[in-house]
């Protein structure tokens, strides 16, 4: 008997760039998480997002310049922030090994870094967090809306993600 070949992926590139697009956010989502909570609370003390401004030619301090690691309120915030980003950690984990044949979820997780990515620029600017004279802020607005785009154009998935309508038939 004769094996049936192997059916294709339909766009391979594609899928790879996804996966690469879910690895980048997986690293960046660590390094993010692991400055915060250590700022906000194991030091207390802003020594970590200063360095990381150092080496980002000063973003940190250009978007979120008004951070306090001694503020009750903000670290409340911080915990909201990192209840989100570990659950999007353990989803991208999820995307990059048991669930990569499931396309629905990783549908629906390309579009929350999609979304994430595309309104983080206008809900800093919302907030008065960006200023466009400063380098740091224009980086960072392009970096989220190319990082957002990505994800747009990077799954070739969406077919077999999203189920089709079931068709009508004529009666006469």
């Amino acid at each position: 008997p004769q094996l049936a070949p192997r059916p294709r992926h339909p766009a391979p590139k594609r899928t790879m760039l996804l996966n690469i697009a879910f690895s980048l956010q997986l690293i960046a989502l660590i390094c993010v998480s692991t400055i915060y909570v250590t700022s906000f609370f194991v030091v207390r003390d802003r020594y970590y997002m200063d360095k990381l401004d150092e080496i980002d030619g000063g973003v940190v301090s250009a978007v979120y310049s008004d951070l306090d690691v001694e503020s009750h309120t903000q670290r409340s915030m911080m915990v909201f922030l990192m209840i989100f980003i570990y659950k999007q950690i353990i989803q991208l984990v999820l995307a990059l090994t048991t669930r990569r044949a499931d396309p629905g979820f990783r549908y629906a997780l390309k579009l929350e870094c999609m979304i994430f990515h595309l309104l983080h620029t206008p809900g800093m600017v919302a907030a008065k967090q960006l200023d466009f004279t400063q380098p740091a802020s224009l980086s960072f607005a392009a970096t989220h809306t190319v990082a957002g785009l990505i994800f747009f154009f990077a799954s070739a998935e969406t077919a077999a993600a999203v189920p089709k309508a079931p068709s009508k038939e004529k009666t006469n």
